[in-house]
């Protein structure tokens, strides 16, 4: 029976040190319990260690398992599990101390331990008792010796566990923070605090282990290979900074995980996001992610067929097209992007209604903007295409397209009731009644565009002051209206419009018509604008600032360029228009060097002003409108320095 313990106390795995963490090295210089008492070894086994720990190098020799040891049947193993009355780890238990935990990783976790190559492979199960320098530690022996000196490792590199103390012993095995781990890409990193990165992103986990008997925390290895998990410090964190030499506060650009990398290049431009698509794998799969591409706008030529060209954009998440010549059909584009949401065709000379009728075929609900500026084969047989077949459609652009008629404002009153925005310019062919249709006001035909905040009939030279009586009594959520070169228009139609509260932006500029009284009718209306241009109106002068001062107050920028205004009417102006931003009064030979000054004393929040051929000012007046606070756009266009000044 003797005989029986003493070998299956021989079958005791080698010793091993603890692994503290760096925030448990204070508990090693703790003193420990005294061990627990044990019964007297058997016959044939030397004593127990002295006071110091020490063993013999025959006790350990003898702990190594023998052949015999190693063949016993599965009963025999299953009794050694148990561990017998004598075990001092048994005593331990009797005691009443924690005692240590079994082994959770598999026989490369145990390798790579300390266990030599001659230990038999076989996992412990739950809860088993732990073996090895552990218990040595735990009863204040000395380690064990390391594993690299009892034989080769055949678990991974850097799975060794380190000495409390620091830094590693001689002839022991690397930890695992000096060992730069496996990149996501599948790459071991080189580069400065490699470790860092991975070892919070690893897979594996380590377990806290109640204190053992000497009041350190003990872990265990969660996984194979014993990276560190993420209750433990870290070579990148400041904790775990003097864990070991070598460790870096950095981490390496290869090491970023994909999601990271999309965020970087979502802020570069095109082109360079497409170069670093170039460097390698990883950085291509992640600036080929949705995210990257978001917005972006993609111009293209389209000279020869490029089947894969379009899907490949669409992969990309991008939904945003602009054609910059078009040699092919321009089905391939609608075809090949079933969610295109912007499609710009502007300045495509080539483009006619029967290429635009191939294309739109059927219905594109996706699709949001669509311009055909400077298409100028573009006639009212598109227009109705584009009303049967883009419902969804809330910005079109139609400027220059010279061949537009009222029968083609019609067709869009007709089928684009969701139209937010619409430019026409310089469509000669349009009149008073194609604006009607747009309004509304031929309900028996179409049912307008009534929810059009942005018009743009800039050179239409047929419309008149009946235009903008439709433009007040139907377009009501209108705020940006743009009339310049519209020389129908007179001060008559300036007092439908001055009953258009929503309205928040108009151009006048270059109206020859629009005089004071004008001016007048809009100050004395609802309006309340933030925006006026009346550049190059002839007929508006001082007293047109004075109404503008009374009724206008709550303008951001006003454009006076060449007006026949002077500095009388500055003075009536920038003295109730404190919120003034922008200032345009190029041209106007008339102001001096008082009207800047005047403007430098009362328009303190400034930002920009045009100066652009006000050639009776001087330095004096330049020098009074620098001090301005906000300036940040002086436009001094024309403007020469006089002999006498230049002699100063």
């Amino acid at each position: 029976m003797g005989r029986a313990v003493s070998r299956v106390t021989a079958r005791s795995v080698p010793d091993r040190t603890i692994a503290l963490g760096e925030e448990k090295a204070s508990a090693v210089a703790r003193p420990s319990p005294a061990p627990p008492p044990s019964l007297p070894p058997p016959p044939g086994r030397s004593a127990a260690p002295g006071p110091s720990g020490e063993r013999s190098a025959e006790e350990r020799s003898r702990r190594i398992p023998s052949a015999a040891a190693r063949s016993l049947g599965p009963e025999r193993r299953g009794r050694d599990r148990r561990r017998g009355p004598f075990s001092p780890r048994a005593g331990q238990r009797a005691a009443g101390g924690p005692g240590l935990r079994g082994w959770e990783g598999g026989s490369e976790t145990k390798e790579a331990a300390g266990l030599g190559a001659g230990t038999r492979d076989r996992e412990a199960p739950p809860g088993a008792p732990a073996r090895g320098r552990r218990h040595n530690a735990a009863r204040g022996g000395p380690p064990a010796p390391a594993a690299a000196a009892r034989g080769p490792q055949r678990g991974p590199p850097g799975a060794g566990i380190e000495a409390a103390a620091g830094a590693p012993e001689p002839g022991r095995a690397p930890s695992a923070s000096s060992v730069p781990p496996a990149c996501h890409t599948g790459r071991r990193c080189e580069g400065p605090g490699a470790g860092s990165s991975h070892s919070r992103a690893a897979g594996t986990q380590r377990k806290r282990r109640p204190a053992g008997p000497g009041g350190a925390e003990q872990r265990g290895s969660g996984g194979r290979g014993g990276r560190p998990g993420p209750e433990e410090p870290s070579s990148g964190d400041p904790a775990g900074a003097a864990a070991g030499p070598g460790c870096a506060m950095e981490t390496h650009i290869s090491c970023l995980f994909p999601e990271l990398l999309a965020m970087i290049f979502g802020y570069l431009e095109v082109r360079d996001k497409g170069r670093a698509a170039q460097v390698c794998t990883a950085w291509r799969d992640a600036a080929y992610h949705r995210s990257v591409w978001r917005g972006v706008e993609a111009k293209l030529h389209l000279r020869r067929a490029n089947p894969s060209l379009f899907p490949s954009l669409a992969a990309r998440g991008i939904r945003r097209v602009q054609i910059l010549s078009l040699r092919r059909s321009l089905s391939y584009v609608i075809q090949g992007m079933a969610e295109i949401e912007s499609l710009n065709l502007s300045g495509c000379y080539n483009l006619t209604d029967n290429g635009l009728g191939h294309a739109f075929v059927a219905e594109i609900g996706s699709l949001r903007a669509l311009n055909l500026s400077l298409c100028k084969q573009i006639t009212d047989s598109s227009l109705g295409r584009i009303a049967q077949y883009l419902k969804g459609l809330e910005v079109l652009e139609l400027g220059g397209c010279s061949n537009i008629t009222n029968t083609g404002l019609l067709l869009i009153a007709w089928g684009l009731q969701r139209l937010k925005s619409l430019n026409l310019r310089s469509c000669r062919h349009l009149s008073d009644v194609g604006i009607g249709h747009l309004a509304g006001m031929t309900r028996s035909a179409a049912e307008g565009c009534l929810g059009l905040e942005q018009l743009t009939l800039q050179d239409c030279q047929k419309l008149s002051d009946l235009s903008l009586k439709h433009l007040a009594r139907g377009l009501g959520r209108l705020r940006q209206l743009n009339l310049s070169f519209c020389g129908g228009i007179s001060d008559a139609g300036l007092l439908h419009l001055s009953h258009m509260s929503s309205l928040r932006s108009l151009n006048l500029r270059s109206c020859d018509n629009i005089s004071d009284t004008g001016i007048m009718h809009l100050a004395m209306g609802s309006l309340r604008l933030s925006g006026l241009d009346v550049s190059f109106c002839d007929k508006v002068g001082d007293q047109s600032l004075a109404y503008i001062a009374q009724g206008l107050d709550g303008l951001r920028s006003l454009s006076l360029c060449s007006c026949h205004i002077s500095d009388e009417g500055i003075n009536r102006m920038v003295r109730q228009m404190h919120g003034l931003r922008t200032l345009n009064i190029g041209q106007c030979v008339r102001i001096t060097d008082k009207g800047l000054e005047l403007i430098a004393e009362h328009l303190s929040q400034l930002t920009g002003i045009d100066l652009y051929g006000c050639t009776r000012i001087t330095k004096r007046g330049l020098e009074r409108i620098t001090q301005l606070p906000c300036l940040k756009v002086l436009n001094l266009g024309l403007w020469q320095m006089t002999e006498s000044e230049k002699v100063r």
